[in-house]
């Protein structure tokens, strides 16, 4: 599905796919200006026949970008097993 542009929303600073079973955790990182991350994690694909687009807020800022990674694939993989 293509995304809206809005030019006031932050630009990510990358975006990574990591399959898992029929889906694909899609990651969007972003840096404050203290350094930090933020991520925004989205799971899509396909389940019964439809398509599935699940975001997931992460309410936590982490140092690296592999501690964001981390935390926001392990969120997703437990949101798949559970049935979304």
């Amino acid at each position: 599905m293509p995304r809206i542009h809005n030019p006031l929303a932050p630009v990510p600073d990358g975006v990574e796919e990591h399959p898992h079973q029929n889906f694909v955790i899609r990651l969007e990182f972003y840096v404050l200006a203290e350094g930090e991350y933020v991520v925004s994690p989205y799971i899509e694909g396909s389940r019964g026949g439809s398509l599935v687009e699940k975001r997931f807020p992460l309410q936590a800022q982490f140092k690296t970008k592999d501690e964001a990674r981390a935390a926001a694939l392990e969120a997703g993989r437990k949101l798949i097993a559970a049935g979304l």
